[in-house]
């Protein structure tokens, strides 16, 4: 879990350090904000997007964490995961939609395999 947040302060701050470089790139770089204006235009294309971006994205900081606890992924079904994004997006328009999905990455289980 050190790893983890070792990770996200790192992105965080390579984020304010230089405006010209890029530590986070695709729809998890948008705003709450703007998931939900594409969300309410539309819907099933914003969810598959932006919830393709949110798997890959909690696929990546498991992988970071080869020698940490990692969390099972599929620990909640999926309707839920998704839901959970939309009511933080909505709680949460101003943040950065990866920082929901790191808020559902740490509400998932613990993995107890690989």
């Amino acid at each position: 879990m050190r790893r983890l947040c070792m990770l996200i302060a790192l992105l965080a701050a390579a984020a304010s350090a230089n405006a010209a470089d890029y530590p986070l790139m695709g729809v998890g770089s948008r705003t709450c904000g703007q998931f939900g204006s594409a969300y309410q235009k539309f819907p099933q294309v914003a969810e598959n997007d932006f919830f393709s971006w949110a798997q890959g994205f909690m696929s990546g900081l498991n992988m970071a964490l080869s020698t940490g606890e990692r969390k099972n992924l599929a620990g909640k079904p999926i309707e839920e995961e998704q839901s959970i994004l939309r009511q933080y997006c909505n709680d949460h328009p101003l943040d950065d939609f990866y920082r929901a999905v790191y808020n559902l990455y740490s509400d998932l289980p613990n993995s107890r395999g690989k």
